[in-house]
């Protein structure tokens, strides 16, 4: 959990002679927002905010990135998508693609929040995690949160 601004992708790798760290807060373009700066923003935009819309206050520290399709989209998968609806096919990431992805995202909340691993092999596992609801989409989240 991150309190700063924007979306935070962060992920490293170490091994045999190499080492590498991705942090996507950090971009080639910062801006410091103070409150005179903020104040002048807010009247261009008729108090809709859209200029620090991924902020998480109303001054401070943005990281701005150039291309954000490229950094946090996917543009090649919806390319593919939208070539597919026009020839009326189905794309490279189908719908039993985005099934099986949704059904890793529950299996990992299930796998958390019960402090285990799960066996996808396994048919009742498998049951299981097609029945599970995670606790954060029942309001529970807390519970794991604040331990």
């Amino acid at each position: 959990m991150y309190d700063k601004q924007g979306l935070r992708l962060t992920m490293e790798g170490l091994g045999a002679g190499y080492g590498f760290d991705i942090d996507t807060q950090f971009s080639t373009l910062r801006v410091f927002l103070s409150d005179e700066a903020r104040e002048s923003i807010a009247a261009t935009e008729s108090g809709h905010g859209q200029a620090v819309e991924k902020a998480t206050s109303t001054g401070g520290l943005l990281s701005i990135h150039p291309n954000e399709l490229d950094l946090y989209g996917f543009p090649d998968e919806l390319e593919d998508a939208r070539n597919a609806f026009h020839k009326g096919v189905d794309g490279r990431l189908n719908w039993e693609f985005g099934l099986a992805v949704s059904r890793l995202v529950i299996a990992s909340y299930m796998a958390a929040e019960e402090r285990r691993t799960l066996d996808l092999t396994d048919p009742n596992t498998s049951a299981a995690v097609d029945a599970y609801i995670p606790l954060i989409q029942r309001g529970e989240g807390a519970r794991i949160l604040l331990g």
